[in-house]
């Protein structure tokens, strides 16, 4: 065997092996798994959680049909904060939110995740009771997983100096306030999604998917 066809072999080797490498790689970049879940054709049942032991300042996590959902206490300061923080966000009071072009590729998802026609969604805080903010924990700008600001995160976003507390997407950097409004020096125009939901009683709240049990 000659060795310019010595040389040909390796060569085909070699690719073949970077093919197989590369292979987990490229999945990494299709879609997340989540929204495959949120795709698929199945019935969506209710859930209830309680939120009875939630402190102000505090948040809990849970999971509702692949969806990760979060659900914050507010202080009384940071409810008062507002509509004084509102000339900071963009679309204060939710009046021309549409998907961003990553969920437009996956509708059934989007639309499962999304409140929408809610008069309480078009106030400052976003919420059916003020002291209670439930949300997505799943960014509205690329799909990836929503973290709530630490005095280490700051740092690295861009906030107004008197409101450093919000969500943020560290994938993008994109930043929020407590009601899940995006502030206006994003390059970003969506607010934070919100899941379907009513309260049982004063410390139970129902999740339920959009075509049931209209508010």
């Amino acid at each position: 065997m000659s060795r310019k066809v010595l040389k040909i072999l390796v060569l085909i080797m070699v690719l073949i092996g970077f093919g197989f490498a590369s292979i987990p790689f490229i999945k990494s970049f299709g879609i997340p798994e989540y929204v495959k879940e949120q795709n698929k054709p199945r019935p969506v049942i209710a859930k209830t959680i309680s939120i009875k032991e939630l402190k102000k300042g505090e948040f809990i996590k849970i999971s509702w049909h692949g969806n990760p959902i979060g659900v914050y206490r507010r202080t009384n300061d940071e409810i008062s904060q507002f509509s004084r923080m509102s000339m900071f966000v963009y679309d204060p009071f939710s009046s021309e939110q549409i998907a961003s072009p990553f969920w437009s590729k996956h509708p059934n998802a989007y639309k499962r995740l999304f409140v929408r026609n809610r008069s309480w969604l078009k106030t400052a805080h976003r919420s059916i009771k003020k002291e209670y903010f439930v949300y997505s924990l799943i960014s509205p700008v690329l799909g990836c997983a929503m973290k709530l600001t630490t005095n280490q995160s700051v740092g690295k976003l861009v906030f107004p100096r008197n409101k450093p507390k919000g969500f943020y997407d560290p994938y993008s950097n994109a930043s929020f306030d407590l009601a899940g409004r995006i502030y206006i020096n994003n390059k970003f125009k969506h607010h934070m999604f919100i899941p379907n939901h009513r309260y049982i009683d004063e410390n139970t709240i129902e999740f339920y998917p959009n075509d049931e049990k209209e508010l």
